[in-house]
């Protein structure tokens, strides 16, 4: 059922009556998909469905809606107990409620990864993706140890978080990536993308600092780099062999099926160029 103004409405002055504890149990039910939300398709991300009740909601039912948020978000580095549509939802609400206290907690779970076998992979990309995205910056040295932790998971997060805060030290980290194809793919999407939101100086410096780091790299990384540099006009023809070229060629269908492998992670996800990485689309 498609929602109508007349159901937003009705729903927003249900919250706008609820008590405090009550708010934050609807929340929770709502996240786990118990309640009614004003979904455009019935696959749409739980999250967008709150967002669009907030032009009807009072500021102290905002208020209270963002704290019953928080609440729940510290639950859950308490237990880990939610499933991955549920803490994918809750967390990127999290964001857009710009909950930044929730950054320490949630990059101190991150560093416990390795002794959290109750938690999956998909799960701990969430966590990850909402720790970038609530713009708190972390250590290097943090976003290094993800990458030591899992790299073929968590490289493409984890070299965001590295660009967004020392680019240098991102390049850096590109010789010591394990060869992967899907990883050499991940990271190539992700240099591609920051390079292509750079000035044209910072641009070529950006791409300076990565071909010298090339003969370093893995050869399915170093490839895959080659090839976007190859279809960039970063490389001279000369300086491409005819496998270069032909891959080249089929690159972009290549990272096209790329993007829809990772979008089934968490299936409303798509490229966000102002980190370069794969984050939740806004309503």
């Amino acid at each position: 059922m498609m929602p109508t103004n007349h159901m937003h409405h009705a729903l927003a002055e249900h919250l706008n009556n609820l008590s405090f504890n009550e708010t934050r149990h609807w929340l929770s039910e709502a996240l786990h998909g118990r309640k009614w939300l004003p979904l455009l398709t019935p696959s749409e991300v739980l999250y967008l469905g709150i967002l669009r009740l907030e032009r009807n909601l009072s500021k102290a039912t905002r208020r209270d809606l963002a704290d019953a948020c928080l609440q729940l978000v510290e639950a859950f580095v308490s237990s880990g107990q939610g499933d991955e549509e549920y803490l994918n939802s809750l967390l990127q609400l999290a964001v857009r409620f710009e909950l930044k206290s929730l950054a320490a907690p949630l990059a101190s779970m991150v560093k416990d990864f390795p002794q959290r076998a109750d938690l999956s992979t998909a799960s701990k990309k969430i966590i990850l993706s909402a720790l970038v995205d609530l713009k708190v910056p972390q250590p290097k040295e943090f976003w290094r140890g993800i990458l030591t932790q899992n790299p073929i998971a968590h490289a493409g997060i984890a070299l965001s978080g590295l660009l967004a805060i020392d680019p240098s030290s991102a390049i850096e980290a590109l010789h010591a990536l394990p060869e992967d194809q899907s990883l050499a793919d991940v990271v190539s999407v992700v240099l591609e993308h920051t390079a292509s939101q750079l000035p044209t100086r910072q641009k070529a410096d950006f791409i300076a600092q990565i071909q010298m780091q090339l003969p370093r790299c893995q050869q399915l990384l170093r490839e895959s780099i080659q090839d976007w540099f190859a279809e960039a006009g970063v490389l001279s023809a000369s300086s491409s062999s005819k496998a270069d070229v032909i891959a080249s060629k089929t690159r972009a269908s290549n990272l096209s099926s790329l993007a829809v492998g990772l979008k089934k992670i968490i299936p409303t996800w798509d490229f966000h160029p102002a980190v370069a990485r794969l984050t939740a689309q806004p309503c």
